[in-house]
């Protein structure tokens, strides 16, 4: 362009040099880019068909998770009243059992004793000697039938 043959110093002075720029020298850009502006629309396109893909994608996984979440939770739930019934069960036969032998009329306290304590089990290293005590409790259930 004719005025960017104007020095600098004659440019600093007139109004039309303090309007123009560096970047009034570059070229217009071409704003008919016809493969390009084709080529960024099927672009876009593409990546929003992705995305809508990765979505639906996305939220299936998320259902089946819920769904497999709840399945679990159901058996849990069944698993645990199964088991808080099977304890209750034992624990009533438990305190049926012991009711049963604090009865006097229905055995020997010395059978309590022997069923609280471990009579088949040896003494080991560095460990008493009890075989004495074990024999005499034996003795003593014996005794009474």
């Amino acid at each position: 362009p004719p005025e960017a043959s104007y020095s600098r110093s004659a440019q600093a002075g007139s109004p039309q040099a303090q309007q123009m720029s560096e970047f009034d020298a570059l070229p217009e850009p071409d704003t008919d880019n016809a493969k390009l502006n084709a080529f960024n629309e099927t672009w876009e396109a593409t990546l929003a068909a992705k995305a809508a893909e990765e979505e639906t994608t996305r939220q299936t996984m998320i259902e089946a998770a819920k769904a497999e979440m709840a399945e679990w939770e159901k058996q849990q739930e069944v698993q645990r009243e199964s088991k808080t019934s099977q304890n209750r069960q034992e624990e009533q036969v438990v305190l049926e059992d012991i009711e049963r032998e604090m009865d006097p009329e229905n055995g020997n306290p010395w059978e309590r004793v022997v069923k609280l304590v471990e009579i088949k089990a040896e003494a080991g290293e560095g460990e008493l000697d009890v075989s004495r005590m074990k024999s005499i409790f034996l003795q003593m259930k014996n005794k009474q039938k």
